[in-house]
């Protein structure tokens, strides 16, 4: 296989795993209305940078949120990172922050879970 053949051999690959990726967030959210809910809890929520090209000069770093909630299905702990079932892109540190306020450590919450998986979860489904 030669070098040009090899490199649109990868992007398709790339291309098509992408779209696998969001096609199945497409479907969690449209679903995630209708998944039961379970009481959890908020074990982190911080903003932290995130610089797409750290050598660029310049650069702001988009801002993402780390988030992690405990909650348990069937006797069965599961810990969760998503806030809906799209990732969410923050425009500054702000934003995220605003997140955190809403979901401050400790806090008891309602998780969303898929019955058919109840490791995938989100705290705000749609």
């Amino acid at each position: 296989m030669d070098t040009d053949s090899l490199f649109k051999a990868v992007m398709a690959a790339a291309l098509l795993a992408v779209g696998l990726f969001l096609w199945r967030n497409w479907q969690d959210r449209q679903a995630s209305t209708q998944w039961p809910s379970v009481n959890g809890v908020i074990e982190r929520c911080e903003a932290f940078p995130h610089l797409q090209d750290p050598h660029q000069e310049g650069a702001h770093p988009q801002w993402r949120l780390d988030l992690r909630y405990r909650y348990e299905v069937g006797g069965q702990s599961h810990t969760g990172t998503r806030l809906g079932a799209m990732a969410r892109h923050y425009p500054d540190e702000a934003a995220v922050r605003a997140v955190c306020e809403r979901y401050p450590v400790g806090t008891r919450v309602k998780v969303f879970h898929d019955p058919a998986h109840p490791d995938r979860s989100v705290l705000e489904p749609g």
